[in-house]
């Protein structure tokens, strides 16, 4: 005899079920096939693999309302109600605790997987709205097998909305197979938003379809320097100049084994950019070089990312309602014991400091206040950047925003000091959500490896 719940017409039970946790679904699927012919579709169809709140915790203060207000599927499992929420560690054990389920998801897409690649296929096929963090594969020390990240995400080929925070991946734990463009291509997709260290083939594979995007994020860093700097600034030096710059010395002896800052990187082809025409909210990020701190930085990288941005602006400048451009000023590991976000940004984003900022309002400037209209621009957020002239832009709310910092990792390679944002050590907003940010110091000096 059927139970009363299975005699409701599907559309009525799928609806109820939609208010259910991921964990309840998953007991609920279990109790019968039918059962779990409707709702594992359910379960797969929105994937959010960080912790309840992470994101608004970790935006900038001024984007904190908007991204609480964008209903996040945030999944909720039991093991995490192990932690106390007043314990100094809280965010970094939960952060933890979800990056094993980040693992864990994508091992089944995996070519070593025992589910098969029937299974793996028709589970992927099911997502479409997928929020993911890449880091140190922690599965490997268990499996002894490393874990193909960027070919796994490829496989999600009916994706709408894919949101990508990539950590630097050490050499020893990273797979010597390189991304390897699939048959089919993402042509569903609509909103993209790629953080971190992204392989540039990864980016330009998900971009191919870029008259369709309509929600671009792109805060890419490029890969750190393996080993010593030697071997990279012999190469430079082969190709040309030195692209690699300071305000004491540009001596190659000076140089060597000093620290290079965290690279921005300009993943898209001329072509991609130029197809990029239909976005409605683009948000723009890259690490900031600060005059006076005795780091290198790669003064080609910067060219090409300007190159990238003003392409963009180009590109969708009769589409565009929402842009967010984020100059983040880099800093010395050593700047987190005496200082924090707040206090480094409010002292060194402006005049002599901001090198970065000089670039950009050179460069990139000029085609925001060129006389072409921006027929559909609604709100500009800049953070690191100072307003331009409000009388270009009479009808648009401009929103200017203290902004955060980046952090260079002490081994000088071009890494980051990463909290539980890929972007930044110190990254909670100056509303202070905690009051004491000695958690991430402590998080980032004592349990990094």
């Amino acid at each position: 005899m059927q139970s009363p719940i299975e005699t409701l017409p599907v559309e009525l039970l799928l609806q109820s079920l939609s208010h259910l946790r991921h964990h309840d679904l998953y007991n609920l699927m279990r109790v019968s096939r039918r059962y779990k012919e409707f709702i594992e579709p359910l379960l797969w169809r929105k994937i959010e693999l960080h912790f309840p709140g992470f994101h608004t915790r970790y935006a900038q203060k001024e984007l904190q309302e908007e991204e609480a207000a964008a209903g996040r599927p945030y999944h909720l499992f039991d093991s995490v109600s192990k932690y106390n929420p007043n314990d100094e560690y809280y965010y970094r054990d939960l952060f933890n605790a979800y990056h094993e389920k980040s693992a864990l998801f994508l091992e089944p897409f995996q070519p070593f997987t025992k589910w098969g690649p029937a299974r793996a296929v028709q589970l992927a096929e099911l997502v479409r709205w997928l929020c993911i963090e890449i880091q140190e594969d922690t599965q490997f020390h268990r499996t002894g097998k490393k874990q193909e990240f960027w070919n796994a995400l490829a496989s999600f080929r009916n994706l709408e909305y894919l949101e990508v925070s990539a950590f630097a991946i050490p050499r020893e734990t990273k797979s010597e197979i390189p991304f390897q463009h699939p048959a089919h291509s993402m042509d569903k997709l609509r909103t993209l938003r790629l953080r971190g260290f992204v392989p540039k083939e990864f980016v330009q594979y998900v971009c191919e379809n870029a008259a369709r995007i309509t929600d671009l994020e792109l805060s890419l860093i490029d890969e750190p320097v393996e080993g010593s700097l030697e071997p990279y600034l012999i190469a430079l030096e082969q190709n040309g100049p030195i692209p690699i710059e300071n305000s004491y010395s540009n001596s190659y002896e000076w140089v060597e084994g000093d620290s290079i800052w965290p690279r921005p990187l300009a993943a898209l082809t001329p072509h991609l950019v130029s197809q990029l025409t239909c976005l409605s909210r683009l948000y723009l990020c890259m690490p900031s070089r600060v005059e006076g701190e005795d780091i290198f930085y790669s003064v080609d990288a910067e060219n090409r990312i300007m190159s990238e941005w003003i392409g963009l602006l180009c590109a969708c400048k009769q589409s565009l309602v929402h842009l967010i451009l984020d100059l983040r000023p880099v800093a010395k590991e050593t700047a987190l014991d005496n200082s924090s976000n707040n206090e480094y940004m409010s002292d060194e984003r402006r005049g002599a400091y901001a090198d970065g900022f000089e670039h950009f309002e050179h460069f990139v400037l000029p085609v925001l206040l060129d006389e072409d209209p921006w027929p559909a621009l609604r709100t500009i957020h800049l953070f690191g950047i100072d307003v331009p002239p409000r009388t270009r832009f009479p009808d648009v709310e401009i929103i200017v925003g203290l902004g955060k910092w980046m952090v260079g990792m002490h081994t000088g390679d071009g890494d980051i000091a990463n909290g539980p944002d890929v972007l930044g050590a110190d990254s909670v907003s100056d509303d202070e959500i905690i009051s004491d940010d000695s958690w991430n110091r402590r998080w980032l000096l004592s349990d990094r490896k």
